[in-house]
């Protein structure tokens, strides 16, 4: 009898079948690498906006004191570009950039390349920047804000080799840390920001609170009380202008608004008292911070219910400066360096306040050349700047801490 064997090996359909599923097996697995390859850049990149958030300012309380670290810190603006973090902008000065003065060349002098300066006169001449002394802030590019994720390229980018969006958003003040999400894969697509509000990075220049207190009653009138605050930027030195005097911005007030019109700030008019002293305090006034009660009672013995500080900085006019009406009106229309100044935020870190008396009239503070020798800072020259002092500028806080001056 003869028997049949029976058929071995697959039907076609059965390899078909054996195919399609080692294809989709596959496909999976490579959906899964993908999308295990784009977490990883996700993470990369929320990584690196919290790196640049991190590195932007950071305020440290230690021991009932505040120390400011970072970006802003040290340069007194924000970056424009997520590489400023990782290199140093063209031509910017370093941290404590210094120089050699060989001008006598038996005594060569090392010099800071940025000495604190201020400049209160319209229009100045070279010797109407005055140098402050005895007073440094550290200040410059210090770098490694961020040290590592940059790429082969030198490159701060996305996971995806994208830009990130730094910017100062003028309107509302916020600095904003970001992404354009809809270059990224789908699934990967969301909007996510580090950004840093206004409030968390600078304080109004209305909200700063400087004291000065008379202990002489020497000085009479033509004060200047003022804040200087380092901007780094691109400097090239020459031999004629080895320091940037640009560098420094000053902010000051030497006028009051009486009556709607502007008044010079002295103490005879303006100034309160303070226990045994004399004393003028700019934003003490919690109700208007435009508005400082100069002894704190809302319209006491200083004969000002409400003293109007005119702010102005070194952006003043000469049109302006003529300009004596101080009504609303004319402080949003004549008026707007003081507008300007007034909205202006200062930056967190460390900054120079100083009180002035312009004992000569000329309308600026700065070293008198008594001996009319045209030569500035020799020993018969005198200093019209009174008092000087380090303002430290710290977001968050409710109220600023109150810097106090001392004329004497």
């Amino acid at each position: 009898m003869r028997r049949h064997s029976k058929q071995s090996g697959f039907t076609l359909l059965e390899m078909v079948l054996v195919l399609f599923i080692m294809g989709l097996i596959a496909s999976m697995s490579l959906v899964f690498i993908d999308n295990e390859d784009n977490q990883l850049r996700y993470l990369e990149t929320l990584q690196k906006l919290e790196a640049m958030q991190q590195a932007t300012i950071t305020v440290t309380n230690y021991q009932g004191g505040y120390f400011f670290s970072g970006f802003l810190a040290d340069n007194g603006v924000l970056p424009a570009t997520a590489n400023e973090y990782i290199e140093t902008p063209t031509d910017w000065l370093s941290y404590k950039e210094t120089y050699v003065d060989n001008s006598d060349p038996l005594n060569p002098v090392t010099k800071s390349r940025f000495p604190p300066v201020i400049r209160t006169k319209v229009v100045p001449t070279a010797n109407d920047y005055y140098p402050l002394v005895n007073l440094n802030i550290n200040k410059g590019y210090r770098g490694n804000y961020i040290s590592t994720g940059y790429d082969s390229n030198g490159e701060y980018k996305t996971g995806w080799n994208n830009d990130y969006i730094v910017q100062h958003n003028i309107a509302s003040n916020d600095f904003e840390l970001s992404y354009d999400e809809t270059l990224n894969p789908a699934l990967f697509d969301a909007a996510i920001d580090r950004n840093i509000t206004a409030n968390n990075w600078s304080v109004p220049l209305e909200d700063l609170r400087v004291e000065v207190v008379d202990v002489t009653s020497g000085f009479t009138e033509h004060l200047f009380i003022g804040l200087i605050v380092f901007e780094n930027q691109a400097f090239t030195p020459t031999v004629a202008t080895p320091e940037c005097q640009n560098c420094w911005k000053t902010y000051y007030v030497k006028k009051i608004c009486n009556s709607n019109v502007k008044a010079d700030l002295d103490i005879a008019n303006y100034f309160g008292t303070c226990g045994a002293n004399n004393c003028f305090r700019i934003n003490s006034n919690s109700n208007d911070s435009d508005v400082s009660d100069t002894n704190g009672e809302d319209g006491g013995t200083d004969g000002v219910s409400a003293d109007a500080v005119i702010w102005q900085t070194n952006n003043l006019t000469a049109a302006e400066e003529a300009e004596l009406d101080c009504t609303a009106a004319t402080l949003q229309t004549k008026l707007p360096d003081h507008v300007s100044a007034k909205n202006t935020r200062i930056p967190a870190g460390e900054h120079i306040v100083f009180v002035g008396v312009d004992e000569n009239g000329d309308e600026e503070i700065k070293m008198v050349d008594n001996n009319g020798d045209g030569v500035y800072n020799d020993p018969a020259d005198e200093s019209e700047i009174k008092a000087q002092a380090v303002l430290k500028v710290i977001p968050g806080l409710t109220t600023q801490p109150t810097v106090t001056l001392t004329l004497q």
